[in-house]
């Protein structure tokens, strides 16, 4: 039976006076986790959206607890009154009470328990501070690595057979036929986990969100309300942000750092391994210290962590942080947690992350679908398919006569896998296609690799552990020719991507397709059907709400991961923004100062006419425009393309005259230090003039920035960034979006190139217009002018004017005919 829902119209653990947007927010949160289901919910950036999340829903939760507690104690007082009632001897009365006793203990996890009284201890300054960030790099030292050989040769090497050979019977006790998507081949995890990691006893609320960045930011709002001290947390990471062992941390990518550590699991009988590394030659020593994991523990209970701070307290106890916050996530209330842990079912199982009866919040949303995709999607290279090739030839000749019968098959037909996808790339050469598209079973048929059992070959690389073992010995022999080619040591993750490609072909035929491009010389699996992974998460979970700043166009977001879900069973909501509608200002353009059409299609955007008047505008906005402009174009091209010209013919001076000129760099890790000096010279003492910015809708400036109060005071939006339609991949999508929206809605569907199609195309670009203005207004006091130069733009009643967020309709908007009427509506606008 469902339990009645309950209203809430307060939530105390809210540190603020509560705007009404904020309110309309909690009440929506509240109502969905009551009824279960799925939210959508919409509400813009700044306007305390992360806040009102957490004190909504764990406010839920909380209240939930007590509920199921009163019950408890009032059936435990029956159940009492009874038994003192009845004339049953003492020892079934001791009996009774003490299954009453145990109940109650079962009721509230002891960790947690534990936890409660750490934190209190921390609360009253028994306990050291740590939230100090651990930031320090790893040294340099010797090449890093699971095996060294000793000096023993040849006869160290024999040594190894034990730690490397297949068992037998490997992969023979798998169940045939059971689809997984290993993203991270982390099978030791997952045996340690159903091992060592008891089932919790409690419903819990999943918070996830796109980067840890972002998770910090939410761990810093926990901290700052009275729930802190009245729920626990843990947060998820990666073992390079969580590992101490500096042995294996200081290995260059994720996948070695993976690979060492569940080597490192597998050692932890004490047995040492031939040509492993002396400190580590028994396993990690930070994970083989039970008390002190413990202790970890519930020192990541006793108060919210991110992932900095378990960095620090897992150095200061010497316990491993990666497996101490994955015992944590177990007991704790709420656990934060990226995307890809959470989207896909086997990431879930290998991690720990049980979604049963509880709740999922998916923070920025607006990416769901695409971050679903690309999880499930694989890319593998022709170099990657040789490097696996000749590990594992060399793996099959060391212990060809030391397998059984069904292992020595097994890796023959791993093998021979090699040579088939090899060969796929040699077909299209001689056929002279540069890149084309099949599904699954032509793949399947074409490479010739139909007559094998994927499935049953999948089952038994995962439970031979074959990848680990393959690696390993790879390692062993690298490290040992130390005047050879060693280049196999940063490749070891070939058979890996090998076998992500195989798992990834067991999908449905319907629910991908496979690229061949012989130029780029690889292979791609692109899964198109987001919504097979993603209502498998809705179905487990009592409430998944996808919350976002800009979700809109909504259609799209339920057309691509919940295609089957009945919308009016969804709870949708978009809340309007905290600001004062007067304090932002949209302006729309069709045509520049001198008349000339902004008409930014891709066939006519060159047109150096069009390119001079965009110039001329920025130009009569920079002088109008007090402190920081944000300039936005459709591409990098396209923006290389404008900046020459303006360079050339004299518009970058005249910027420059009234501001200093920034641009996006491509470097991701030049980001920081571009934005520094734009900041630095808008807040600049000695020059008042302020910073334009041109960056790229969808680069690494359009998402995740925040350009509030002075350093966003006008967005300039050139065009509409529409995708390359001709793109296979994307091709491709639209196609199957088309199948699936005929579908869903047979009256208005279309064919190919129809309605649908255009539809889509409109769709994903609104959907990156309206992540990049958003990054101006960030708060109640902040205000901005929008520019939209594109005649596009203009229309009201259609085109992709209609597809901008309610809350920028809202406010003060203004279509104008002409540069006259946008420079006096501008010049207006900061007046005041």
């Amino acid at each position: 039976m469902a339990p009645l829902e309950r209203e809430r119209e307060t939530f105390p653990a809210f540190p603020f006076e509560p705007y009404d947007v904020q309110k309309d927010l909690m009440r929506a949160v509240y109502r969905t986790l009551e009824h279960g289901g799925v939210g959508v919910l919409e509400s813009p950036t700044g306007t305390g959206k992360t806040l009102s999340l957490l004190c909504s829903s764990l406010q839920w939760l909380v209240d939930r607890r007590e509920e199921e507690e009163e019950e408890g104690d009032r059936g435990d007082l029956v159940a009492e009154g009874e038994s003192s009632e009845s004339e049953n001897p003492d020892w079934i009365k001791d009996f009774e009470e003490e299954k009453r006793n145990s109940r109650l203990v079962k009721r509230v996890p002891a960790p947690r328990a534990t936890a409660v009284r750490d934190r209190e201890r921390l609360l009253a300054g028994k306990q050291s501070s740590v939230s100090a960030h651990w930031g320090g790099k790893a040294s340099n030292g010797a090449r890093p690595g699971a095996a060294q050989a000793s000096e023993g040769g040849e006869e160290d090497l024999a040594d190894l057979e034990e730690e490397f050979l297949i068992e037998d019977g490997g992969g023979e006790k798998g169940e045939a036929g059971k689809r997984k998507f290993p993203v991270d081949l982390d099978d030791e995890s997952e045996s340690e986990s159903s091992d060592t990691e008891p089932e919790r006893l409690h419903r819990q609320i999943f918070y996830c969100s796109r980067t840890h960045s972002q998770l910090s930011q939410v761990v810093k709002e926990l901290r700052g309300t009275s729930l802190a001290s009245q729920v626990s947390a843990s947060i998820l990471g990666s073992r390079k942000g969580l590992c101490v062992n500096e042995k294996v941390a200081r290995l260059k990518t994720i996948s070695r750092i993976n690979e060492q550590c569940i080597q490192l699991q597998q050692k932890r009988s004490g047995k040492k391994a031939k040509g492993a590394k002396g400190g580590c030659s028994k396993g990690c020593p930070y994970f083989q210290k039970k008390g002190k994991q413990a202790k970890l523990v519930r020192r990541i209970l006793s108060s919210p962590m991110d992932i900095e701070d378990i960095g620090v307290a897992a150095k200061k106890i010497e316990a491993c942080g990666y497996y101490a916050a994955r015992k944590a996530a177990l007991d704790a209330d709420i656990v934060f947690l990226p995307y890809n842990t959470v989207l896909s079912k086997s990431v879930r199982e290998t991690s720990g992350v049980r979604v049963k009866d509880s709740v999922v919040i998916i923070d920025e949303a607006h990416n769901v679908a695409d971050a679903v995709n690309n999880m499930h999607s694989v890319v593998l290279s022709l170099v990657q398919v040789k490097t696996a090739k000749r590990q594992v030839l060399v793996y099959y000749n060391r212990f060809k006569n030391m397998f059984s019968p069904t292992n020595g098959r097994n890796v023959q037909m791993i093998l021979r896998l090699a040579d088939a996808l090899s060969k796929c790339f040699e077909a299209a050469s001689r056929e002279g296609q540069s890149s084309r598209i099949v599904t699954v079973n032509e793949f399947l048929s074409e490479t010739g690799i139909d007559n094998i059992n994927i499935f049953k070959l999948s089952e038994f690389v995962r439970e031979s552990k074959l990848f680990f073992k393959v690696s390993g010995y790879s390692e062993v022999l690298a490290s040992q020719n130390e005047g050879g080619d060693t280049g196999d040591v940063e490749k070891l993750g070939a058979l890996n991507s090998v076998m992500d490609l195989l798992f990834a072909l067991t999908n449905n035929e319907e629910d991908g397709r496979v690229i061949v491009d012989k130029g780029a010389e690889q292979v791609k699996f692109v899964m198109l059907n987001a919504a097979t992974h993603f209502e498998n998460l809705v179905q487990e979970a009592h409430a998944v709400l996808l919350v976002g700043g800009t979700l809109a166009p909504l259609d799209d977001l339920f057309l691509q991961v919940m295609p089957t879900v009945n919308r009016e069973e969804v709870r949708t909501l978009s809340c309007g923004h905290v600001i004062n509608r007067k304090n932002l200002l949209t302006l729309t353009i069709p045509k520049g100062p001198t008349g000339k059409d902004f008409d930014f299609v891709h066939s006519k955007r060159s047109s150096e006419d069009m390119m001079m008047d965009l110039g001329r505008l920025v130009v009569n906005a920079c002088k109008v425009v007090p402190d920081g402009v944000v300039c936005f174009f459709p591409s990098y091209k396209y923006s290389e393309e404008v900046t020459a010209l303006w360079s050339s013919r004299g518009i970058m001076d005249q910027i420059g005259q009234k501001k200093r000129v920034f641009g996006e760099p491509k470097a991701a890790d030049e980001v920081e230090g571009v934005l520094s000096k734009y900041k630095s010279q808008i807040e600049s003492e000695d020059d008042a003039a302020g910073a334009i910015l041109f960056c790229v809708v969808g680069g690494k400036m359009s998402e995740g920035i925040n350009f509030s109060d002075r350093l966003g005071r006008c967005v300039i939006l050139a065009g509409l960034p529409y995708p390359n339609i001709y793109d296979q991949e994307l091709s491709e999508r639209l196609r199957y979006l088309d199948e699936i929206s005929r579908k869903v809605n047979p009256a208005g569907g279309s064919g190919g190139g129809g309605s649908a199609t255009r539809e889509h195309m409109e769709n994903i670009c609104m959907k990156a217009v309206n992540q990049t203005i958003g990054r101006a207004i960030r708060h109640r006091g902040d205000y901005a002018c929008i520019i939209l130069a594109d005649r596009r733009y203009c229309s009201e009643s259609g085109g992709p004017f209609r597809k901008l967020p309610d809350w920028i309709k809202e406010a003060e908007v203004a279509h104008c005919e002409s540069f006259g009427k946008l420079f006096r509506n501008l010049v207006g606008f900061f007046r005041k």
